[in-house]
């Protein structure tokens, strides 16, 4: 089975030893070790040390049955800030760019949330195309910064620069409650 993994803000494979294995690549090990191709379509920012994977990684990189595509987008250097949500922005961009352009198709997609905007345009591909999905909404960024009590048990003091009104916070929510409903509708369910 052919199995793309649409996954942010993780370290991959093919960045340096010290990295520490999240979904991304435990899913893709666990597939890999049952016999199935997994191409992981991920930034090139690497969200953990707030730099670019190098260039020659932004081509299709291959090992096995493990392929990597890198998608661009400018970066930024806190977290919490209004080039973090730029960035999204223009990653969803690049990668909508990037999936007009493919002509392969994998079996299923496993989509990982946050970013919502890269999550969205890769559930609404899918869609399109008749791929079954698999949502993975890990938290509700950037809502999550609304409610600043997310950060009252943190070691470090962390000062929030950004905040939401209730009406985009709505937004956000609606947001996702579409992205879900694409997933869910497509599988044939109901809720």
């Amino acid at each position: 089975m052919i199995i793309w993994i649409f996954q942010t803000g993780e370290p991959l494979h093919i960045d340096n030893e010290d990295r520490r294995a999240m979904r991304c690549m435990n899913l893709a090990d666990s597939l890999l070790m049952r016999g199935h191709q997994v191409r992981i379509l991920s930034s090139r920012f690497y969200h953990q040390r707030k730099v670019h994977r190098k260039k020659h990684q932004l081509l299709d990189i291959q090992e096995k049955s493990l392929q990597y595509t890198l998608i661009d987008s400018p970066g930024y250097l806190s977290n919490i800030s209004l080039a973090r949500l730029f960035d999204h922005a223009v990653l969803a961009f690049n990668l909508l760019i990037y999936l007009v352009k493919e002509s392969s198709s994998p079996h299923v997609c496993f989509i990982g949330s946050p970013p919502l905007e890269y999550a969205f345009i890769a559930t609404l591909w899918a869609k399109v195309r008749g791929i079954p999905v698999i949502l993975d909404v890990k938290d509700l960024w950037p809502e999550v910064i609304r409610h600043e009590d997310c950060f009252e048990n943190t070691a470090i003091p962390v000062q929030t620069n950004l905040s939401l009104d209730t009406k985009t916070s709505d937004s956000l929510h609606s947001s996702y409650s579409v992205l879900y409903r694409l997933d869910v509708n497509q599988c044939g369910h109901s809720k």
